[in-house]
């Protein structure tokens, strides 16, 4: 049984990144963010998204252009999830 004080205490740890290293990490490490994002609540388990990584620094220049701050122009890779309507239309 997880203890609810530790977690609570993990998720007031929680914060936004806004400086990111330039090396890019390992791809177990790229893979272990993916692992975490599927374990996200879907509506019977469907999971009706796809997780795309990105590490063309043209396409990050691109996708960081249409954000009003742009500040994930520094990151080293994206990650783009990508919902699949057919499969959860709500």
């Amino acid at each position: 049984m997880i203890n609810p004080k530790k977690l609570l205490d993990l998720m007031k740890q929680r914060r936004s990144i806004r400086s990111f290293r330039e090396e890019m990490p390992s791809d177990d490490e790229i893979n272990m963010i993916i692992k975490a994002g599927r374990w996200t609540p879907s509506a019977s388990n469907r999971q009706p998204w796809e997780f795309i990584v990105i590490k063309n620094k043209q396409v990050i220049q691109k996708i960081a252009a249409t954000q009003s701050q742009g500040f994930s122009i520094q990151a080293p890779f994206h990650v783009a999830i990508v919902g699949k309507k057919q499969e959860s239309p709500n």
